[in-house]
């Protein structure tokens, strides 16, 4: 019968008790540190102990202390270890912070921007627009759309979003001084396409060549 061998990692690693890790990574971790710091140790020329404890290591990473007795190889793992920036850290204690005041302090966002307040047509006052558009059942996008579009605060929170909304069509005048109920109704009469006419206008068209010139037809002021 075929005896299996186990085979053991040639990376396996003791500390300075004997105890046995499957890598240096491993050893590291156990100790609180980074397999980068625990190199650089002993580049340095430190014992196994000193790498790994930080005991009688000259560097700015001392070993430290957190209020409830808990011990650390530096500051950084400490503020790592409550889940805060290091340098959010060294500010607070620069700053006066107690220890436990300086690990415990929450982080606050100065991205984060809370909330607008909103009041509605009766004088209800929401935590915000989209607390407020929850309430009354509608949309925060067609809230804000109906707003744009002119329509008063009542309306645009209580009319049922199927309600289609009317928006006025703004009248114009064309080159002869004719009124026309919607720029829509303007070319209808010249028999000119309304988005060509309005291209022709971001182009630098006179109203009258734009409502006049054929669509194949060039126009010679501008060739």
């Amino acid at each position: 019968m075929r005896k299996f061998v186990k085979k053991y990692s040639r990376n396996r690693c003791r500390d300075h008790k004997g105890q046995l890790f499957d890598s240096i990574t491993e050893m590291a971790e156990h100790y609180g540190i980074t397999c980068k710091l625990f190199c650089q140790r002993r580049k340095a020329g430190y014992s196994l102990e000193e790498c790994l404890t930080g005991v009688g290591v000259k560097s700015t990473s001392k070993p430290c202390e957190d209020h409830i007795g808990n011990h650390f190889v530096s500051e950084a793992e400490m503020a790592k270890h409550y889940g805060i920036p290091y340098n959010t850290l060294r500010d607070r204690i620069r700053r006066g912070y107690s220890v436990e005041e300086a690990l415990t302090t929450p982080v606050v966002d100065i991205n984060y921007a809370s909330p607008k307040s909103s009041t509605d047509h009766k004088g209800n006052v929401f935590v915000s627009e989209k607390e407020m558009c929850r309430h009354y059942g509608i949309d925060r996008s067609t809230f804000k759309q109906r707003r744009l579009r002119g329509m008063s605060l009542e309306d645009a929170l209580t009319m049922p979003a199927s309600t289609p909304v009317h928006i006025p069509a703004k009248k114009c005048t064309d080159h002869l001084g004719n009124s026309f109920d919607s720029i829509k109704a303007m070319c209808r009469h010249y028999g000119v396409n309304n988005t060509t006419y309005r291209v022709r206008l971001r182009n630098g068209w006179s109203v009258e060549d734009a409502l006049t010139t054929e669509p194949y037809q060039v126009n010679e002021e501008r060739a």
